[in-house]
Order: structure tokens, then C-alpha cells, then sequence
């Protein structure tokens, strides 16, 4: 799979640009794709599955529709953003099946607001589905249906996602609250430039491994 967003910020005006709609993607680079008598290069978004996001008004997305992707049929998926001019502006971050980025959107200007920063939201959705099916933010209730959260704000435009070994994210952080992770996930710590940390929380499912140890002088194939 290639993942990839839009957004561009290198120059004055290029950011924000509220006439233009950005896109996270997720496509298949198969074996034989645009090859001769292969199966042609995707061109335009006929054969990409969409998936639709909203954010409510405290900063949480959720994807509200989604096609059944048919990888007969398709080449992989794509979302519209959900915000007015919200962009990519660093690198996406693949890591035990989950794929996270920050998107940064101008300020709502019509709000009185003490910071004069644009807002930034992390997104942690599935690499090759574009969904979210592990919540590694957390839920909400949506309608009375627990609903993973794809995205919420986050109070810094770059930040560090980094592999965590401490029991940190497993010890409650006060006597009253309850630790971040639960035993047996894999745990993420998000780290702004200020020196704050938010935790992910990932539960192992399929393959993925969770630890790994080198036995030095150990041959598997004798």
C-alpha cells in the first residue's frame, strides 16, 4: 500500500487554501499495475473507495459513510478532509497497522479564542482499508453506537510518535484515573515540542508483533 495526503506550505499562499479540497489516499501498487496488458493506472477517483469523515464542534472525527472496497473492482480508497482548508504538512507515520498524521486547518475566526495558532487534528486510521478499526483514540457514542474516533485536535502542528518500552502508558498517571493502555497492547506515546505526551493505544489483532528478543547464537533452521 501507498499512503499519501495533500497539502503544500511551502510558500506564501499556499496555505490556507480554502478553494481547494485535500485528500488522504491508500492505493495498491499491484503486481502488474500499469504494466502492458496489465491492469491500468488509476486515473481520477473511479476506482478509489470513498470514505466520509465529520468533526463535531469539540474537535472529534468520525467516519459517518463508507463503500465496501472490492479490490476487484478497486485500487484502493481516498477521503476528503472534513475541515476548510485542512492540509498535510508532515509526514504520515505507518506503525503496527495503523496510520497516523496530523492535518493542520486555519482557525475559526469568527471564534474568540485566546491562541492565534491554526488548529491541528492527529489521525489515526487503517493503512489499507482508510477506516478506523482499531481506536486508538478512544470511542464515543454516536446515536447510541459506540464509534471509534479517527482524528481529534491535538495542541501542537508537529509532533514525534515514538515506540513506547516504559510501563509508563500501563501505571495509572493519579490515583483515581485509570492507565492509558490496557495489558497486552501496543502502545504509542505522541510527543509535541513543548515536551507534552498523549498515548496511543493499540490492541494486537492479526499478526502483528507485539515484542521481540534476540537470542544470540540461536539457529531456527538446524
Amino acid at each position: 500500500m501507498v499512503n499519501f495526503a495533500t497539502g503544500n506550505a511551502f510558500q506564501d499562499g499556499d496555505f490556507p487554501r480554502s478553494g481547494v479540497v485535500q485528500r488522504a489516499y491508500g492505493i495498491w501498487d499491484r503486481p502488474g499495475l500499469g504494466a502492458p496488458a496489465g491492469r491500468a493506472l488509476p486515473r481520477g477517483m473511479d476506482t478509489l473507495a470513498p470514505r466520509s469523515y465529520t468533526r463535531n464542534p469539540d474537535g472529534v472525527v468520525t467516519l459517518t459513510t463508507t463503500t465496501d472496497l472490492n479490490w476487484r473492482l478497486h485500487d484502493g480508497w481516498y477521503f476528503n478532509f472534513p475541515g476548510t482548508a485542512e492540509a498535510v504538512l508532515s509526514d504520515p507515520i505507518s506503525t503496527a497497522g495503523v496510520l497516523s498524521f496530523l492535518t493542520i486547518r486555519p482557525r475559526d475566526t469568527t471564534v474568540s479564542e485566546c491562541s492565534l495558532n491554526h488548529k491541528a487534528a492527529l489521525y489515526t486510521v487503517n493503512p489499507v482499508s482508510g477506516k478506523v478499526d482499531r481506536p486508538a483514540q478512544g470511542n464515543i457514542m454516536v446515536l447510541s453506537t459506540k464509534t471509534p474516533i479517527a482524528a481529534k485536535d491535538i495542541d501542537a502542528q508537529k509532533v514525534s510518535v515514538v515506540s513506547d518500552m516504559t510501563p509508563k502508558p500501563f501505571l495509572p498517571p493519579g490515583s483515581n484515573l485509570p492507565a492509558p493502555c490496557k495489558p497486552g497492547q501496543h502502545a504509542k506515546r505522541v510527543i509535541t515540542g513543548g515536551g507534552k505526551e498523549e498515548f496511543l493505544c493499540f490492541s494486537g489483532g492479526g499478526s502483528q508483533r507485539l515484542q521481540w528478543r534476540e537470542i544470540p547464537g540461536l539457529r531456527t533452521d538446524q
